[in-house]
């Protein structure tokens, strides 16, 4: 009956330890995802970053070429005026 129990002793002990080092490899591998995670979501916010940037300069180039004899003879010549000012100096749209 006592070897009985030292053998039963010893499994749970061997099951104890095998779990133990079961919960170690899931937390290894949950903190290598979560790092995976991280680095997927900041490359994510860089590409995003260069399409908003990206979009912000179509919409520039856009505005730039538009016609402007769709706006109001008065507004239009003052916007090109400026347009023209702004081109010659380098300045950017505000």
């Amino acid at each position: 009956m006592k070897s009985e129990a030292e053998v039963a002793m010893r499994l749970l002990e061997k099951d104890s330890h095998d779990k133990q080092e079961l919960v170690a490899s899931l937390r290894k591998q949950l903190e290598d995802v979560k790092n995976i995670n991280i680095e997927m979501h900041s490359r994510l916010q860089v590409r995003q970053c260069r399409v908003s940037n990206k979009q912000h300069e179509f919409l520039l180039k856009l505005l730039l070429v538009l016609p402007l004899w769709c706006l109001p003879a008065k507004p239009a010549s003052n916007l090109r005026q400026r347009i023209g000012r702004d081109h010659r100096s380098g300045a950017q749209l505000a």
